[in-house]
């Protein structure tokens, strides 16, 4: 567990983490000026699930921050496109899931579904390409081990 301190100088909390990068360099994280332990607990506990295994989040638990570091690199219009993929199509059935539970024959049996709902072809195939730049996202940034949707390949009517 990541360390809380006080701060007796300037009267507040701080926390430190110490982790190791994508690239395998080492990293050390401090926040300083919280009024209060819970506040610091809080951010600490943001922290690792931020930059802790992410094999161990469910998809709802990584969606936030993967949105999150989306949000300076795409357009408006690009965000509420994948966020509408999400909220209405990935999360209500697959968000229960940990990402290391993800399968391919789940993702199979989840698109085999999705076909059957009547969306345009155009429609399944963003909603795919969203739930695939999940994984690709946590496997360049958070060193997840595999993308489950590019592996399943793409089963969607055309």
């Amino acid at each position: 567990m990541m360390p809380v301190y006080k701060d007796s100088g300037r009267n507040s909390w701080f926390v430190q983490l110490n982790m190791t990068d994508f690239t395998g360099s080492h990293k050390s994280i401090k926040k300083r000026g919280f009024a209060t332990k819970s506040e610091a607990d809080a951010y600490e506990k943001k922290l690792k699930k931020r930059y802790g295994s992410v094999a161990s989040l469910s998809i709802s638990e990584f969606y936030p921050i993967f949105m999150e570091d989306l949000a300076n690199g795409l357009r408006p219009s690009s965000l509420r496109t994948r966020k509408y993929c999400f909220e209405n199509f990935i999360l209500p059935t697959l968000g229960g899931y940990y990402l290391r539970e993800i399968t391919p024959d789940i993702i199979h049996e989840w698109q085999k579904n999705l076909s059957s709902t009547g969306l345009a072809a155009s429609t399944l195939q963003q909603i795919n390409t969203s739930f695939s730049s999940l994984f690709r996202h946590a496997m360049r940034y958070y060193r997840f081990s595999f993308n489950p949707v590019q592996e399943a390949g793409t089963h969607l009517k055309r």
